[in-house]
C-alpha cells in the first residue's frame, strides 16, 4: 500500500486496507503473554485484544514498531519450513477454513437462539405460569441449570434413552418409547377429518369406545370437557368389568345404531376383549359397527379384518398407552365427538414448540413442571393434588394415570391425587405439592383461587399453569407427557414401563384358569358383621388386635377393626380406596364423602379409584412405589351376572378374579391392605366405614 503501484489508487481516493490480527491472546504457556502484541505492532495494523491479554500488555509489553524488525530473514524461514515439510500455504487455508466454519457455527447457534426466542414468545407458555415454591425454589433451580449443563432436552428431542438410564438393554426400550414426541407428524389429520365427516348427521346415534387406562382417559376428558357437539352421535365410555355399569352403559346406547371403538395399543387387554366380544354379539356380529385402534400386527388387527370392521387406526408402535392422547388413540374419538381438529392441533403444536429441541431449559415450560414435581417430591413432599377450573375437571383423571404409572416404580414415585376437594390447610400434613390448572373466565376460579390462596399463604408449594381455553387442553396433555418424562429423570427411573402392572394381570389370569377348573378359590376372612365381611390375612389380623388394644377399640367389632386400620398410618402414607362397585352417582357421592372425612380425620392423602379402571392407572403405583400405602379394598355381590359370549366366563367373575389378583399382588408386596366385602346394600356397607372415621375423629378431638 506505500508502492508506486498504489500511489495512483490512492490520489484517487482509495483507503489502506489495514491487516486486522484478531484474538491474539497466548494460548500456550510456554509462551509469554504478550508475545503476539509485542510482535505484531506495525503503522496501519489493528489488534483485537483479549481483556486479560491488554491487561497483562499495559503492565509489561513492548510498545514499539516491531513488525518489521528482522523482515528481510522472513523469506528464509519460510524456505527452512518448507524443506522440513511445512507447507505454510496449507497450513493458512486449513487456518482460515477452520475460522470461517467456528464463524459459520457461532453465527449459526445465534440464529437459533433467535429462534428459540421467537418461539417463547410466540407460544407465550412459560409467561402463563406462576410459582409459589418457597424453601425449594433453589434446588429446583439448580436441578434445571444441571439439565442444561447436561443438554437433557435436546437429548430427549434425539431420542438419547441415556437420559434415564446406562444399560443398553432398558435405553433401547426407552428409545422405542418415544413416539410421542412426533404426533405431529405421524397422525394422519386429513384421514381424521375425512372419517369426521362421514359420521356427521350419518345413522349413528351414539359411539361407545371400549377401552382401558391410557386407551380411555384422554377420550373420557375430552367428552366431558366439550360436551355432544351438533351434527354428531352421543359419546358413551366403557371401562369396567363390573356387571352393573355394563348394563347402566347398555341402556344408555341403541345399540343397533351405536359406533363401537375398540382401543387398545397390545390387542389384548382381558377387559378390551371382553367388551367387544360382547357387543359384537350384541349388535348381530355386524363388524361395520366397529372401529378398531391398536398397534401393527396386534391380535386385535387381525380379529378387525376377519371381522371386517367399518375401519382399522394402526397407532405408531412407540407410543405408549398413557402417553397416547395426541396419537390416534385420542384424536380419533375426538373426530367422531365432532371437535375443532385444526384447533386441537394448533394447540398441541403451540406446546410443542414452546418445549422444542432449541428451548433453553430455563424457559421450557415442560422441564419446568417435571423439576418441580421431581426435586420437591425428593424432598418429601411426594403427593401432587391436582387442581383445575370445573371446566376441565376430568383432565385430572388423565393426569393421574399419567403420573403414576409413569413414576411409581422402584419404590419411588410421585402421588397424584385428583378430584378430590380444595380443602383446608389443616386437612393437609407437610408432603403435598398443589398444581392448579386455572382456565380463563372460568366461573369457578374464584372460589378455588381463595382456597388455593390459602394453602400457599400456609406455607404449600403452588404451582398455577394458566390455560387460555378448552382447546388449550391439547397443549396440556404434551406438557405433562413431557414433565412426567422429567420427574423420571429426576428420580433415576423409567418413565415408560409399567414392571408392575403384569403381576396383577398374571394373578387374574391364574384365578380365572382356576374358576374354569373349580372356580373361584375363597379368601381367608375375619369376621362378618351385617352385611360386610372384613378379610385380611394373619398379619394384618395380629396388627389390627394391637392397634385395637393400644387405642382402647373393640376388637371383636368391625368398627374397632377398621378405626385401628385407619389409625395404622405414618406420616407420609396415605390411603387409597380400591372401589370394585358399580359407578352410580349415588355410589361416587359417598365415596367422596368417605374420602373427605378421611383426609380431614388423618391429614393424609386419599386416593379414589373403580376397579378394574384403576389398575391401568394408579396399579403400578401402588405395587411399584414407596411402601407407604393403606389399601381399603370394596368388594360387593353383583345382583345379576352378565355371562361373556364365547367364554366360559361372566363379567362378575372377571372383576372378582381381578379384585382378588391385585389383592394378593398388593400382599406380595408387603404392602398394608383390608378387603371388606359388601353384599347387597351398599350404602349400609359403606355406613360402617364412615362409622370406622368418625369413632377415629371423635378419638382425636
Amino acid at each position: 500500500f506505500y508502492g508506486e503501484g498504489f500511489a495512483k489508487l490512492q490520489a484517487a481516493g482509495a483507503q489502506v486496507q489495514r491487516p486486522l490480527w484478531a484474538s491474539t491472546g497466548t494460548k500456550n504457556p510456554a509462551y509469554p503473554d504478550t508475545m503476539y502484541l509485542d510482535r505484531l505492532i506495525g503503522k496501519d495494523t489493528v489488534n483485537t485484544v483479549p481483556p486479560a491479554t491488554l491487561k497483562a500488555f499495559k503492565d509489561h509489553g513492548t510498545a514499539a514498531n516491531t513488525l518489521e524488525d528482522d523482515i528481510d530473514k522472513v523469506q528464509d524461514t519460510l524456505d527452512m519450513l518448507a524443506e522440513v515439510g511445512i507447507d505454510m500455504a496449507h497450513v493458512t487455508t486449513q487456518l482460515q477454513a477452520d475460522g470461517v466454519t467456528l464463524f459459520v457455527e457461532a453465527f449459526e447457534n445465534l440464529l437459533k437462539q433467535v429462534e428459540a426466542k421467537r418461539d417463547v414468545l410466540q407460544a407465550g407458555v412459560i409467561n402463563k405460569q406462576n410459582l409459589a415454591l418457597g424453601i425449594h425454589g433453589e434446588a429446583v433451580q439448580t436441578a434445571i441449570t444441571k439439565m442444561a449443563s447436561d443438554k437433557v432436552n435436546a437429548r430427549i428431542w434425539g431420542r438419547d434413552g441415556s437420559v434415564w438410564k446406562d444399560q443398553s438393554n432398558a435405553i433401547h426400550k426407552i428409545e422405542n418409547r418415544l413416539g410421542w414426541l412426533d404426533t405431529d407428524k405421524t397422525i394422519d389429520v386429513a384421514r381424521l377429518k375425512d372419517l369426521q365427516n362421514n359420521i356427521k348427521n350419518g345413522s349413528f346415534s351414539h359411539v361407545l369406545l371400549l377401552g382401558m387406562g391410557g386407551s380411555s382417559l384422554a377420550p373420557e376428558v375430552l367428552y366431558q370437557t366439550f360436551g355432544r357437539q351438533a351434527g354428531f352421535p352421543e359419546f358413551h365410555m366403557l371401562d369396567s368389568t363390573d356387571p352393573e355399569t355394563i348394563r347402566q352403559v347398555e341402556k344408555a346406547i341403541d345399540v343397533k345404531n351405536t359406533l363401537f371403538i375398540v382401543s387398545s395399543k397390545s390387542g389384548g387387554t382381558i377387559e378390551t376383549e371382553m367388551f367387544a366380544k360382547y357387543f359384537y354379539d350384541k349388535s348381530g356380529k355386524n363388524g361395520k359397527q366397529f372401529i378398531a385402534i391398536t398397534d401393527a400386527g396386534s391380535g386385535l388387527e387381525t380379529d378387525a379384518k376377519d371381522k371386517e370392521y367399518l375401519d382399522i387406526f394402526l397407532n405408531p408402535p412407540d407410543i405408549g398407552g398413557r402417553y397416547s392422547a395426541l396419537s390416534y388413540v385420542g384424536m380419533v374419538p375426538a373426530a367422531l365427538m365432532g371437535l375443532d381438529l385444526d384447533q386441537l392441533a394448533a394447540e398441541s403444536n403451540r406446546m410443542m414448540k414452546a418445549c422444542s429441541s432449541i428451548i433453553p431449559e430455563q424457559q421450557h415450560p415442560g422441564i419446568w413442571l417435571g423439576a418441580i414435581m421431581g426435586i420437591i417430591g425428593q424432598q418429601g413432599r411426594d403427593k401432587v393434588t391436582i387442581q383445575t377450573s370445573a371446566s376441565i375437571a376430568s383432565f385430572g383423571n388423565w393426569i393421574e394415570q399419567l403420573i403414576a404409572e409413569s413414576t411409581g416404580k422402584e419404590g419411588k414415585g410421585i402421588l397424584p391425587v385428583v378430584g378430590a376437594t380444595v380443602g383446608h390447610p389443616h386437612d393437609y400434613s407437610s408432603d403435598r405439592l398443589f398444581v392448579y390448572l386455572k382456565v380463563d373466565d372460568d366461573p369457578s376460579n374464584e372460589e378455588i383461587d381463595n382456597s388455593i390462596r390459602a394453602l400457599r399463604e400456609a406455607g404449600h408449594p403452588r404451582v398455577t399453569l394458566y390455560v387460555p381455553n378448552k382447546y388449550s387442553l391439547a397443549g396440556e396433555f404434551f406438557r405433562w407427557e413431557y414433565a412426567t418424562a422429567i420427574v423420571g429423570k429426576v428420580l433415576e427411573i423409567n418413565p415408560f414401563d409399567e414392571p408392575n402392572v403384569t403381576e396383577s394381570k398374571d394373578n387374574t389370569a391364574r384365578l380365572i384358569t382356576a374358576y374354569n377348573n373349580s372356580g373361584l378359590p375363597s379368601s381367608e376372612h375375619a369376621f362378618k358383621e351385617g352385611n360386610v365381611e372384613l378379610f385380611a390375612d394373619e398379619k394384618m389380623l395380629r396388627l389390627l388386635s394391637e392397634l385395637c388394644l393400644q387405642h382402647n377399640y373393640n376388637s371383636g367389632d368391625l368398627t374397632g377393626m377398621l378405626a385401628s386400620f385407619i389409625n395404622s398410618t405414618m406420616a407420609g402414607d396415605y390411603f387409597a380406596l380400591q372401589a370394585y362397585l358399580p359407578m352410580t352417582a349415588e355410589i361416587t357421592e359417598a365415596l367422596e364423602e368417605l374420602r373427605r372425612r378421611l383426609r380431614h380425620s388423618t391429614r393424609r392423602a386419599v386416593t379414589l379409584g373403580f376397579g378394574p379402571r384403576f389398575l391401568h392407572s394408579t396399579g403400578q403405583f401402588h405395587k411399584g412405589g414407596p411402601n407407604s400405602g393403606n389399601f381399603i379394598q370394596l368388594t360387593c355381590d353383583d345382583d345379576e351376572d352378565i355371562d361373556i359370549p364365547g367364554e366360559n366366563l361372566t363379567f362378575g367373575v372377571l372383576k372378582a378374579a381381578q379384585s382378588a389378583g391385585d389383592l394378593e399382588a398388593l400382599r406380595h408386596k408387603e404392602r398394608r391392605a383390608i378387603r371388606l366385602h359388601i353384599d347387597h346394600d351398599l350404602m349400609q356397607g359403606l355406613d360402617i366405614l364412615m362409622k370406622a372415621i368418625d369413632l377415629v375423629d371423635e378419638r382425636r378431638k
